[in-house]
């Protein structure tokens, strides 16, 4: 992308001529440093998964797909967490001010797609025309909230690019040159983040007491956010590949190209910090997770469970591989157990979507959907971290929130589960029997790193990890826990399709803590 290689080339000289100044640097306070961190990758995160979304909502109304009312209401969430974010920096009453102007951009860009696909050249024309007198409102809100830092004609013009980057893509994509469209989808993602940067810098400029100006455009603030946007779009653009793959449909190809050149882009991040030789490493071993979701993708069109399988199980080996590689890169402050599950977390979050995608299960899918673009960030603040402390004369404000202790969160007849703050859905809840509280396995062992096969054989189901292992089989009390057997407080049982465990048998073989709060109505894992 070439606004990211633009700013990659501006940190590398940033870096180069501050680090002779370091030592005499006035440094801010830790909590204005993190919050204006926070402040600029928050601002990034909301506005360049606003841009994907309209991306994938303008196609998916182009297409009449089935799924298009799920992509624009996921769409209008983000329009609600965008207007928190407002209203935390400018007051309640001012998102009350800025929701409905910005919620009217998404109504014209769907008149738009509307009058795109009936040929409708004077609805196009009408479309446009709303879409200009809404940045005109818009520029009007930020220039009167921030007058002394935000001009209104600036802020329209970054409002017309923003739109001009939308249209474009959608009239690629219906004139079928899905290159072009690709293209623009990515300089509006990208785009984005340019406009993220500018309104943080103008809020801090605003509110020098709450954010540091100087940890605001910091280079790790400014290694933080490249990475966050090549991570999150990495997610996003997976995403709507494998959809595209299901679906049979023209752009998959194109899809997984632009899905490559976000890999280019990731590849010239982590060289940035490594060199190019650590670069040149990393760069097919990313590569091989999305052949072999492609992989994933095409068994499951085809029903090839075997295919499907393999695919997994090369997913498997793929984030040893790759958490070996941080891990090496980074051993003080990267362990590689903790790459990989995090790794695990990122390719459950593309599977379950997907699997509900292929199932027609819309309502699951797109709740997965923005738990796998917010997992990025997470990671990216993991990566940031880690990286930052590593080398303390690249990035002297190193200040980043706390990753802190694994802690996995279920809800009694709730079918959400929070690990780390990511959140998934599942397809079956805990609940409680019997005084005794039940969760499912699949999920459990997923969120604690560990790996789970069923035995179709013996009916039973192997829980795996850090060469550890145990049994559980539906309609027993006596769990294997390596070559030792353990009676459970209650039995193992099926509920629907998934294999449920009580959970102090779960946390006594696995070595976590089970924390229930709230009269037993919160379950928390806690590692080791």
């Amino acid at each position: 992308m070439k606004l990211l290689k633009t700013k990659l080339v501006l940190l590398m000289l940033c870096i180069a001529l501050m680090l002779p100044a370091v030592v005499g640097a006035a440094t801010p306070t830790n909590d204005s440093m993190i919050a204006a961190g926070d402040l600029r990758a928050g601002l990034g995160q909301l506005l360049g998964e606003h841009a994907l979304l309209a991306v994938i909502a303008m196609q998916k109304g182009y297409d009449k797909s089935a799924d298009f009312t799920k992509a624009a209401d996921l769409l209008n969430q983000n329009t609600d967490r965008l207007t928190a974010a407002i209203s935390s920096v400018y007051g309640p009453n001012a998102g009350l001010v800025f929701k409905p102007i910005w919620a009217s951009h998404l109504t014209y860009l769907v008149d738009y797609v509307n009058a795109t696909v009936t040929k409708d050249d004077v609805g196009r024309k009408a479309a446009i025309m709303k879409l200009d007198s809404y940045r005109t409102q818009q520029a009007a809100f930020f220039a009167s909230a921030n007058p002394e830092n935000f001009k209104a004609a600036a802020i329209e013009e970054e409002l017309k690019v923003h739109i001009n980057h939308l249209l474009d893509a959608l009239n690629a994509y219906a004139n079928k040159d899905y290159t072009s469209a690709y293209a623009n989808a990515r300089m509006a993602y990208g785009h984005m983040f340019d406009t993220a940067d500018m309104l943080a810098s103008g809020i801090a400029n605003q509110y020098p007491d709450k954010f540091s100006t100087s940890a605001i455009n910091s280079p790790t603030a400014d290694f933080r956010g490249a990475l966050g946007q090549v991570l999150g779009e990495h997610a996003l653009l997976a995403i709507l590949a494998m959809q595209k793959g299901m679906d049979g449909k023209m752009d998959f190809e194109p899809a997984v190209v632009a899905l490559g050149q976000n890999t280019d882009d990731l590849t010239a991040v982590i060289a940035l910090a490594y060199g190019q030789d650590a670069g040149n490493a990393f760069k097919p071993i990313w590569a091989s997770h999305i052949g072999y979701f492609v992989s994933y993708v095409k068994a499951t069109a085809a029903k090839d469970t075997t295919a499907m399988k393999m695919a997994v199980d090369n997913l498997d080996a793929y984030r040893a591989e790759q958490a070996k590689f941080f891990a090496t890169a980074n051993p003080q402050n990267f362990i590689e157990a903790d790459i990989s599950k995090a790794l695990k977390e990122h390719i459950n979050h593309l599977l379950t979507t997907f699997d509900t995608y292929a199932k027609q299960d819309y309502s699951f899918t797109y709740p997965n959907v923005e738990m796998a673009y917010s997992h990025m960030f997470k990671t990216t603040d993991v990566l940031a971290a880690g990286i930052s402390t590593q080398f303390p004369a690249m990035f002297p404000a190193n200040k980043l929130p706390d990753v802190g202790k694994s802690t996995v969160i279920f809800k009694i007849n709730h079918t959400e589960v929070d690990v780390n703050g990511h959140k998934m859905m599942m397809d079956v809840a805990p609940f409680l029997k019997d005084n005794f509280t039940y969760i499912p396995l699949r999920y459990a062992s997923d969120a604690v790193g560990a790996t789970l096969a069923w035995n179709e054989m013996d009916r039973s189901a192997t829980m795996s990890w850090n060469g550890n292992s145990v049994i559980f089989s539906p309609g027993s009390d006596v769990v294997i826990h390596n070559v030792e057997k353990k009676v459970a407080s209650a039995m193992v049982t099926m509920q629907g399709e998934r294999l449920v465990v009580p959970v102090q048998i779960f946390a006594e073989v696995t070595g976590w803590t089970a924390d229930l709060a709230e009269e037993g109505k919160v379950i928390r894992l806690i590692a080791p």
